[in-house]
């Protein structure tokens, strides 16, 4: 059990749980290709069988957010009262007129526009046609990753377009940008939280793969993590390519060592329960900071997932605030370091607890991730 001591807090849970999606097991969770020869080609994150209504994305979830935002009410007074702020001035400066004008100057009928939901659609299935985002690992193709890049011309165009049809001056254009800018995020969030799963799959169980098999994963998986224009890195990764992933996956949890003893509950290296809270070393709590960053609070059990949906909403408010960039992007920078390394690295997270039928939990941690197609 996941709380085991304290039984109260399970009832508590039980009647709290996320909405679920079924955990069962099958010989392995992804699906996997081989070619004629037997040799192991992808392996790719199923379509699922989505619990959600077909408008719950990136765009549906702004739409319910910042109308809860907007209303005053009590619970999100309190969640905004305990938001840190930035160290810089300045930078707490434009963050208090972002959410000021976000909460007081935004017309939230912007949102409700039917081009917005046209646009968006388009974008989205252009977006779709680089098939990238389901696949977690290509052992045998390093270079599989490399298409990544059109991505980039893929957002010019649809971007272009929209900036067309909706007047590149106008409220709704600017939304536009951020909700594609969320979704092209949460595609690779998505990805990359799966592909943490699957690392501790290779790790703890009887994964269909032989040990060189493993390693060729694990290479492919991180290959995919470098930045597309980041050519010495790729080519020094493919030139290792037998041992780059084992190489990659040590120096990812060398930060987690000693961060768990014998007796505490704990998840992998990086996780573990401290009182009510569940604890990442993996990823620090922002950015320059050294302090853990919470995955999960037993007695608020969304806590973490309205922290996250707060920190996208304040990075609405700094697009939208006609200001200069310069003083917007560090105020942007600092709002992403306490949310979208997080998200991605719960991944390991979700995996052991799958992996010990810890269902509850395994469900909390999706609903806390914060990313609207993390079931899709």
């Amino acid at each position: 059990m996941l709380f085991d001591t304290k039984s109260v807090l399970l009832a508590a849970l039980a009647l709290l749980t996320a909405p679920t999606v079924s955990m069962a097991q099958a010989a392995f969770p992804f699906d996997v290709t081989r070619d004629s020869n037997g040799t192991l080609t992808r392996i790719e994150l199923p379509v699922r069988n989505s619990i959600m209504s077909e408008d719950e994305d990136v765009l549906g979830e702004l739409r319910s957010s910042l109308k809860d935002y907007q209303s005053h009410t009590a619970s999100v007074s309190a969640l905004e009262s305990k938001m840190p702020v930035p160290a810089n001035a300045d930078d707490r400066k434009t963050l208090e007129q972002a959410k000021a004008y976000l909460k007081n100057g935004f017309d939230v009928n912007t949102l409700a526009d039917n081009r917005l939901d046209q646009q968006y659609a388009k974008a989205k299935s252009k977006i779709l046609t680089v098939k990238l985002y389901r696949l977690l690992a290509a052992p045998s193709k390093v270079d599989a990753f490399d298409r990544e890049k059109d991505i980039t011309e893929v957002l010019k165009q649809v971007i272009s377009e929209a900036g067309s049809v909706l007047g590149v001056a106008s409220p709704a254009y600017s939304v536009f940008e951020f909700i594609v800018d969320q979704y092209v995020d949460a595609l690779e969030a998505r990805r990359e939280f799966y592909q943490n799963q699957l690392l501790v799959l290779l790790a703890n169980s009887n994964a269909p793969f032989t040990d060189n098999e493993k390693s060729l994963i694990r290479s492919s998986i991180f290959y995919s993590r470098l930045d597309w224009y980041n050519l010495p890195a790729r080519s020094k990764a493919q030139k290792a390519w037998a041992t780059y992933g084992d190489t990659q996956l040590s120096s990812k949890l060398k930060p987690c060592k000693g961060f768990v003893s014998s007796s505490e509950t704990s998840w992998g290296s990086c996780f573990k329960q401290v009182g009510d809270l569940v604890e990442n070393r993996m990823v620090s709590k922002m950015k320059l900071s050294k302090a853990v960053s919470l995955a999960f609070d037993a007695k608020n059990p969304h806590r973490v997932e309205e922290f996250r949906v707060l920190m996208m909403l304040a990075r609405l408010g700094v697009k939208l605030l006609p200001v200069p960039s310069l003083a917007k992007t560090p105020v942007d920078i600092w709002l992403s370091s306490q949310y979208v390394e997080q998200r991605k690295s719960e991944g390991y997270l979700f995996g052991y607890a799958v992996l010990r039928n810890q269902t509850d939990f395994a469900n909390w941690v999706l609903t806390n991730s914060a990313n609207p197609i993390i079931r899709k």
